[in-house]
């Protein structure tokens, strides 16, 4: 609190007034706000509370860029790789949005399988890297098609098994990864978390096709 404050003219101002217009101003130069509050021992107390851009270091910067190539490189390799990828759900709404959220993710339209007994033949017919099962019956859903995937052809690398459910317990998730599942997703699902998961599915689907052929 500061007290009356003289100008040359001989007027007498508050101090407080002035000190709250200059830290007004001040605050406005710098694209701040000024908070005013009261208090028992500080009757008039202001509070210039400055609003600072965050400059990204060169670290970052870089780390962004790094980021942003990364996704590109998986982006395009998923658009190559889509036709070897299965998505697999019952339900036909459900399996369009997953199907959407794939399209999103990867630039590419993947194929859609509603039952797991066509899982089989399609295995026969063409190599699968990665196989994304929405889970509607827990883990037996994961268990029968981990079946199918021991019943393939001699030589083949089994596909990279990726479980979406709405069961996000310790223990739901448990019985899905215990039950053969590779990696558990949470449903809702978003296109960047997909493209995150399916850079990792790629990544061990080629790491198991190295050791196969070695």
């Amino acid at each position: 609190h500061l007290g009356g404050i003289s100008l040359t003219d001989g007027r007498t101002v508050d101090g407080t007034s002035v000190s709250l217009a200059i830290a007004d101003r001040f605050a406005d130069m710098l694209k701040a706000e000024v908070k005013v509050s009261n208090g028992p021992e500080a009757p008039w107390c202001a509070q210039v509370v400055l609003t600072v851009p965050v400059v990204p270091t060169r670290d970052q910067i870089e780390f962004a860029q790094d980021h942003e190539t990364s996704s590109s490189v998986m982006r395009t390799k998923l658009q190559q790789l889509a036709q070897r990828v299965v998505v697999m759900d019952g339900e036909p709404d459900a399996r369009a949005r997953l199907v959407g959220l794939f399209e999103n993710a990867a630039g590419a339209s993947p194929i859609e399988l509603s039952r797991a007994e066509d899982l089989k033949p399609l295995l026969e017919s063409r190599p699968i890297g990665v196989v994304i099962l929405a889970i509607h019956a827990g883990a037996t859903q994961v268990q029968a098609v981990r079946r199918i995937f021991r019943t393939r052809l001699a030589g083949t690398v089994e596909p990279y098994l990726i479980a979406v459910s709405h069961d996000q317990s310790p223990s739901g998730v448990e019985q899905l990864l215990d039950g053969g599942a590779d990696a558990y997703v949470p449903h809702p699902l978003s296109a960047s978390a997909l493209l995150v998961v399916l850079s990792k599915a790629w990544l061990e689907h080629e790491r198991r096709s190295e050791l196969a052929r070695s």
